[in-house]
This record gives C-alpha cells, sequence and structure tokens, in this order.
C-alpha cells in the first residue's frame, strides 16, 4: 500500500514538471506576413530592434504573451512579434538551428504524438538537429534519423541578442503599420488622428528625422528619387489633374504598396501605387531617411 502510494506521488511529481515547463515550449510555427516586421527583445513597440524579419519568414512560436504580442525564436535569438501580423502554422518545416537534449532516455518518435512508436532513445547532452515544427512537438535528425522529440525536452541554444540592422526607413514603415485604422483629422498630427502631412510628419520627427509640416513643404526635405528607384521609407507625394501644387502624401512601405492617411478612406491605411487614382496622379518622390 505504501508503495503505491509513493508511486502515485511520484507520477503527480512528474506531471507538475511537465506543466510548469510547459510554458516555454513550443507552440507550432508561424510566418511573417508583413513586408517587414520588427523582432524585438520585449513585447513593446518602444523595445530595442533585434532584427526585421521579411515576409514569409519562418518562426517558432514559443507563447501568446498578450493579444499583441508572441514570444518566438528567430534566427537562433527569442523576442517578440507583433501577433497581427503573423501568421500560425502548427506545422512548419524549416532549418531551426541545433537543440540539445535535457532528459535522459527521451524517446525520438515516428509521429508528433505520445502514441507514435519509438525510434530510437536519446540521453541529456545529445545534440540534434531541429528540422521542423508541429505543434508541441520538434521535428529532429539524429544522425539520420528523422522523428520527433517532445519540445519540453529540448533546450535551443541562442545567440547573443543584439540591435538589429534595420534601415531607419524600415523602422518608421514598420511602427507606420501599428497605426492603420486610425481615424483621419484635418489638421491632426497627433495618434488620436492625422492628416496625410501630420501622419509622416509625426513618424519621421518622432523617429529623430526633422521634416516640415506640410505636404507641399515636405517635397523639398529630402532628395528626389524617381519611382523606379523607391525605398522603403521614400515619401511618395500625388497631385490631382485639377492642380499642379502637390495635395497628398504617403510612405512607400515596398511591393508597390504605401501607407497613408486618406481623407477619402477616412483613416491610416494601405494602397498600391498602381491603383488607378495614384496612378494617375503620382506627384513624384523624395528621399528623407
Amino acid at each position: 500500500m505504501k508503495k503505491s502510494i509513493r508511486t502515485m506521488l511520484c507520477c503527480i511529481a512528474f506531471a507538475v514538471v511537465l506543466i510548469s515547463s510547459a510554458s516555454a515550449a513550443s507552440q507550432g510555427g508561424g510566418k511573417v506576413t508583413a513586408t517587414s516586421l520588427n523582432f524585438r527583445s520585449e513585447a513593446s513597440t518602444d523595445a530595442t530592434i533585434l532584427a526585421c524579419a521579411a515576409y514569409g519568414s519562418p518562426v517558432v512560436v514559443l507563447e501568446k504573451t498578450d493579444e499583441d504580442w508572441y514570444c518566438v525564436l528567430y534566427q537562433g535569438k527569442k523576442g517578440y512579434m507583433n501577433s497581427a501580423y503573423l501568421e500560425n502554422i502548427t506545422v512548419l518545416d524549416y532549418d531551426i538551428g541545433k537543440g540539445r537534449l535535457i532528459g535522459d532516455g527521451v524517446r525520438l518518435r515516428q509521429g508528433p504524438s505520445l502514441d507514435s512508436e519509438t525510434i530510437t532513445y536519446l540521453y541529456k547532452g545529445t545534440s540534434v538537429k531541429l528540422i521542423g515544427v508541429d505543434g508541441e512537438w520538434y521535428k529532429a535528425d539524429s544522425n539520420g534519423q528523422i522523428g520527433y522529440i517532445h519540445s519540453d525536452f529540448i533546450e535551443i541554444p541562442l545567440e547573443e541578442s543584439t540591435s538589429g540592422t534595420c534601415t531607419k526607413g524600415q523602422e518608421i514603415v514598420n511602427w507606420s503599420k501599428d497605426f492603420l485604422g486610425t481615424t483621419y483629422v484635418y489638421g491632426g498630427s497627433r495618434p488620436g488622428g492625422f492628416d496625410c502631412s501630420g501622419f509622416t510628419y509625426y513618424l519621421y520627427n518622432q523617429s529623430g528625422i526633422a521634416i516640415t509640416r506640410t505636404a507641399s513643404s515636405q517635397w523639398y526635405d529630402g532628395t528626389q528619387v524617381s519611382k523606379d528607384e523607391l525605398q522603403i521609407g521614400d515619401l511618395v507625394f500625388f497631385s490631382s489633374n485639377s492642380s499642379s501644387s502637390i495635395e497628398h502624401v504617403g510612405i512607400y512601405i515596398g511591393d508597390g504598396q504605401f501607407i497613408h492617411s486618406s481623407s477619402g478612406g477616412g483613416c491610416v491605411k494601405i494602397n498600391n501605387l498602381s491603383d488607378y487614382y495614384y496612378l494617375t496622379n503620382y506627384y513624384g518622390a523624395v528621399r528623407v531617411a
């Protein structure tokens, strides 16, 4: 009877260990859906940018910290990405890097399930190549044997986290997307509401790049560039057919798109330069970042 009680207590203790470590386990994969997404040191838009992840970049999702942020592994580093620009993909094959076993007699299984058959047993400190993720399981290559290991038993050596190499224009574009849907307000230049030049004025000046307040004056705040030389962060200007003066400004975000505070749309939104109105009323572009 005493032996049975001791056995039951050991089982309960083991279960508690698994539950307490589950918050660090993989929840699956993810892919970046933005043209470029800031990878930050903390779950905040004020946190250090560690890198800029390009569209389609794969990550391991560790946990959702709140409504707006995921804790992820990206290129050997642990950090945070805005959840609005990550697509959850439970099963994702890609080269994650090396992992080390943190338990003895850990099973390499044929599939991502506790019911799946065991291929072999691995021991503490053993290094494996991680080649994918499937929910809470890592797909692993152990000396040519491919199988699955539960993420509770994997430790991934992380690279030192340092500031990334995003251009200032890219940082501004990434930040600008936090304001998507913000109401258009004539004369507005604060997060409560923007007009077109108030939006660009706020973003650039808050980022340490001084530009003037109106769309027509911002045309003279940098170097003019041709349409086929546009870079992320360039200001793009528009003038209606009935006017020779600049009437609208936005920020080029790549892939033929720009972000702007639109009076017609009533908010901050993204449009294509190839859209009929913007194609026919395109005035030019200026590089200030």
